[in-house]
């Protein structure tokens, strides 16, 4: 939880809303309370009491103003945001929890908000350590040092959370349209329609894959580009893709004739020879449609033990227009040291390398 790394991964089941709340109003008790007590807090402490919060969880929109009419004799915007804290949020909802450069998600664990009348403030103190004490009149109070008085902390509601995935940075993990959102002026704000950006977040952070633009154009521009080798070029032009590729590589490329050789003998259709390494790569290509199967890994390998290469290490290479390979052929592959490389792979391969140049 919270670290990175972890693995695991979150859906999204659409049963429980998501929220964005900001806390860091009365940042010196609202950030010990999070990180010490699991509690996540608003203000509006001048209706911190069992009376009101009975009144303001069953009563209508119309009432709820009316409490503020009774208390403060006027209804201000920032009600909504009560609103939704005391009344729209409930156990099992989601709340992204901004900071400066940083977000953490939450989830909603107690059955229903408390006041300060119904938690638990023994022990309490503020960021600086100075005791915090819940007093007879129902506001909390923290003391500073020497004869300063002590001053009200305005902080009235809490609901119980647990923690999801904590200290997530907003620059390599969130999205464009959740760092807009989170920098709306609300305290309190529902943001179920970004469930799947913020849950996309959460598993990337910890699964620790940041948001990566070339990543992303390689993973979206790979299948496009393996559809157009499949529809468009015919099996001698995807050899000859093959030794463009090699040839970008660095190396001096042979196409054997075809027929030049018999069965037993094995046969390979592009040879790419790497001279300051002494490196020759030894490639059979397959266009076609199914799964590759073993008689490609069987005409690679012979092909290597019957021809001298000299002082040149080799490897072998099998690449496949086709998403799979036989379960006989990985098998086969592994005893013979065989490298196996898919169409989705090689196509990924050629982007990386870069197009220009590219003439078929």
């Amino acid at each position: 939880m919270g670290a990175g790394g972890e693995g695991k991964v979150m859906t999204n089941t659409m049963e429980h809303n998501y929220w964005l709340h900001r806390s860091s109003y009365e940042y010196r008790l609202s950030q010990v309370l999070l990180a010490e007590k699991n509690l996540l807090s608003i203000g509006f402490s001048d209706f911190s009491d069992t009376n009101y919060l009975n009144r303001f969880l069953n009563s209508s929109q119309e009432e709820f103003d009316n409490v503020f009419r009774e208390v403060w004799d006027y209804l201000p915007k920032s009600r909504f945001s009560l609103w939704y804290f005391l009344r729209e949020m409930k156990q099992g909802d989601y709340v992204l929890v901004p900071s400066p450069y940083y977000f953490s998600i939450y989830r909603i664990v107690g059955e229903t908000p408390l006041s300060n009348e119904t938690f638990d403030t023994n022990g309490l103190h503020d960021v600086w350590n100075n005791p915090v004490t819940l007093k007879d009149d129902g506001y909390l109070y923290v003391k500073g040092d020497g004869e300063s008085k002590a001053e009200v902390v305005d902080l009235g509601f809490y609901w119980q959370v647990e923690p999801i995935s904590l200290n997530i940075p907003r620059a390599n993990y969130a999205d464009q349209a959740l760092i807009s959102r989170m920098k709306a002026r609300q305290t309190t704000l529902n943001i179920s329609d970004l469930a799947d950006d913020i849950i996309e977040a959460i598993n990337a952070f910890e699964n620790n894959m940041p948001i990566c633009l070339h990543d992303l154009i390689l993973q979206q521009t790979a299948d496009a580009c393996l559809q157009l080798i499949h529809d468009k070029i015919s099996a001698d032009k995807f050899e000859y893709l093959v030794k463009w590729y090699m040839e970008k590589l660095g190396a001096t490329v042979e196409v054997p004739a075809k027929n030049s050789t018999s069965t037993e003998e094995g046969d390979a259709d592009v040879i790419a020879y790497f001279e300051p390494v002494k490196l020759v790569i030894l490639i059979q290509v397959k266009k076609h449609q199914g799964n590759t199967d073993s008689w490609a890994v069987e005409q690679i390998s012979n092909y290597k033990k019957n021809k001298n290469m000299g002082d040149y290490t080799s490897l072998l290479w099998i690449i496949s227009t086709w998403d799979d390979f036989t379960q006989e052929t990985k098998e086969k592959a592994l005893a013979e040291q065989v490298r196996l490389i898919n169409g989705r792979l090689f196509t990924e391969m050629l982007l990386e390398t870069g197009l220009k140049g590219l003439d078929i």
